[in-house]
């Protein structure tokens, strides 16, 4: 249930500035990433990008209204990091 999302944060390896964006259809709006070891390489996903498209440097474009989840993801010591944010796009 989108409605009662979680932060979700595998350590505190990975950490967002935001874990909740709201933004209109057409517009964009950036997830910064901070990680630890600094400078990590973050690879992002959406799980809805008929909603919300993700690019590599986190900025978050709205594509239709609804809601996608976004994760960011690192790998440190070969051990895989995850964080997501709750991404709910409205109509311009």
């Amino acid at each position: 249930d989108l409605h009662s999302f979680p932060t979700r944060r595998s350590s505190d390896l990975l950490v967002f500035d935001a874990y909740s964006l709201t933004i209109e259809v057409g517009a964009t709006d950036a997830i910064t990433a901070t990680t630890t070891p600094a400078a990590q390489t973050v690879t992002w996903s959406s799980t809805n990008t008929d909603v919300a498209t993700v690019a590599a440097d986190g900025t978050v474009t709205g594509v239709a209204a609804g809601t996608a989840i976004i994760t960011g993801s690192i790998t440190v010591d070969g051990q895989d990091y995850t964080t997501q944010a709750l991404v709910t796009i409205i109509p311009a």
